[in-house]
């Protein structure tokens, strides 16, 4: 195994109920493009994880941060449900 394939990714650490879309022709299918800006600190330390192996690039990085945040604040409302 290389040194980027022994490196656990986040998707791989954090279960998740959500599944990432399917790719079809047209790219990601029901898929919406969205732009952000984001603190020049934040995009180097999200090219060090790149460079690091721990995604392949970019949007799959941040793409993965926020299907964690989502299911991250769906077990809060959940357990918030239940008291």
């Amino acid at each position: 195994m290389g040194e980027a394939e022994d490196k656990p990714k986040l998707f791989d650490i954090v279960a998740t109920r959500m599944k990432p879309p399917t790719r079809g022709a047209e790219g990601v299918r029901g898929s919406v493009m969205i732009t952000l800006r984001l603190p020049k600190r934040i995009v180097d330390e999200l090219d060090d994880l790149v460079a690091d192996g721990y995604f392949m690039h970019r949007t799959e990085a941040i793409r993965q941060a926020i299907y964690l945040l989502i299911d991250l604040y769906t077990e809060i409302r959940s357990r918030r449900r239940r008291r």
